[in-house]
């Protein structure tokens, strides 16, 4: 299941108007469902997982186990029981309202998509929503983390110096301990970033327009630099090793 821990970003959708005006809803929240674009992501612990729709400020987590029914707030004071099943790549999501009216939705995974179709027993419709996983960095980019680079911080004054060093260059970014700047991550992308120095640890912070974040903590010695990164967007964690020439 490679998709698991990866975030798919709204791209499209169709019918989905329709859909929403079946549904009876105040025409608040049905013009919030219209204009958000939610990002969501599917995570495994142990028999447990947690579907998590975000965007911006607005975050819901579903934590199932497949096949078990169980108790969804849908809407805020609307209660239905509601039952995940995963099989495969596959997720199939039913809710059951008191009075029987029934809503599916079912969510399509590969590595790069999601296609998820929402049907009701209100509607004789069928509506379609389609995810893409979204990549920061282009190609150029991502060849590059595959190359050897060397890093060295120096400090002039109150300002520091953190200095990327590849084969065709260097990266050179100026700042001071917890002030934020913008940091230019590739001709298309640029982040809120912020650098914090403490003792000997370095934490440096990317956020991004849609609210996503990067973190790295690098960790000098005499002879070595740890650097571990994470992301809002991965439930992994990835290490780079460096040693002093």
């Amino acid at each position: 299941m490679s998709f698991l821990g990866k975030v798919y970003d709204l791209e499209r959708n169709e019918n989905f108007e329709e859909y929403i005006k079946s549904l009876d809803l105040s025409a608040e929240t049905a013009d919030l469902f219209l204009k958000t674009k939610p990002s969501i992501k599917l995570v495994k612990n142990g028999d447990t997982y947690t579907l998590t729709s975000f965007c911006n400020e607005f975050r819901k987590e579903l934590k199932f186990k497949s096949g078990l029914e169980f108790d969804e707030e849908a809407l805020p004071g609307f209660t239905v029981k509601s039952v995940m099943t995963l099989a495969d790549n596959k997720l199939t999501h039913v809710q059951t309202a008191d009075d029987g009216t029934k809503a599916t939705f079912v969510l399509e995974f590969s590595d790069t998509k999601v296609i998820v179709t929402l049907t009701t027993t209100k509607w004789n419709g069928t509506a379609y929503r389609y995810y893409k996983m979204e990549r920061y960095l282009p190609e150029d980019k991502i060849a590059q983390i595959k190359i050897k680079t060397s890093q060295t911080l120096t400090k002039e004054g109150d300002n520091y110096v953190l200095t990327t060093i590849l084969p065709d260059g260097k990266k050179e970014m100026k700042f001071q301990s917890g002030v934020e700047f913008d940091e230019k991550v590739s001709p298309e992308v640029t982040a809120k970033t912020t650098f914090t120095v403490s003792g000997n640890k370095v934490t440096q912070k990317q956020t991004f327009d849609d609210g996503k974040t990067i973190n790295y903590v690098r960790e000098f010695t005499a002879d070595t630099l740890k650097v571990t990164l994470t992301s809002s967007f991965w439930d992994g964690t990835a290490v780079r090793y460096y040693v002093a020439e």
